[in-house]
């Protein structure tokens, strides 16, 4: 199920996009702009579809906030930009697609379906370059993503027992050479957690 963040100023377009794309086993986090918060940000999305400006808040601001947390997100623009200038910015700045309003509900599911398979492209050119555990401790990220695990827990989902520091931070240092789309933080004191886009 994908996460998506979806910032749309008309409420009626909002309710329509956010429920069709619920039909359509997303998660959907959306906002009219009304009380839109940085704050929001502070969880990661698989896909951010950014609508018209909010006031003194320029989409352009919106993306570089997310693309300085996250340069792997992927951000589709819904706008009625005329602007080439504007346009152009939003992509030099990282925007990965454009949508321009009158547009059907499967042409952005589409859009949206080409990024997940690209995700899912990149994850299976991970998965060849690793080694039977690299490939377990992968997985135990993605199945708990976003959130914080302890080195015991690792160890434990891949040998049944403790190992020492140094092996488990070993194979994290190499796991995380290989990742395209997330990166595991450490957490001090507490563990590691995988963000993923």
């Amino acid at each position: 199920m994908l996460d998506i963040f979806f910032l749309e100023s008309d409420v009626a377009t909002n309710n329509k996009i956010k429920n069709a794309l619920q039909n359509r086993d997303c998660n959907v986090f959306s906002n009219s702009g009304l009380n839109f918060n940085f704050d929001e940000f502070d969880k990661n999305f698989d896909i951010y579809l950014l609508g018209t400006n909010f006031g003194s808040i320029r989409n352009i601001d919106i993306l570089n906030y997310i693309k300085n947390k996250n340069k792997h997100a992927k951000v589709i623009f819904i706008s009625n930009i005329l602007d080439f200038n504007e346009l152009n910015l939003a992509y030099q700045n990282g925007c990965d697609d454009y949508i321009k309003p009158p547009f059907s509900i499967e042409e952005l599911f589409y859009k949206i379906e080409l990024f997940k398979k690209s995700q899912e492209q990149n994850v299976q050119k991970i998965y060849t370059n690793l080694t039977k555990y690299e490939n377990k401790l992968l997985n135990i990220f993605i199945k708990n993503k976003n959130l914080v695990l302890t080195s015991e827990q690792i160890c434990f989902y891949l040998y049944g027992e403790f190992k020492n520091d140094a092996t488990l931070r070993s194979m994290i240092r190499r796991l995380r050479q290989q990742l395209i789309n997330g990166k595991i933080i450490n957490i001090k004191g507490l563990g590691y957690k995988f963000v993923c886009c």
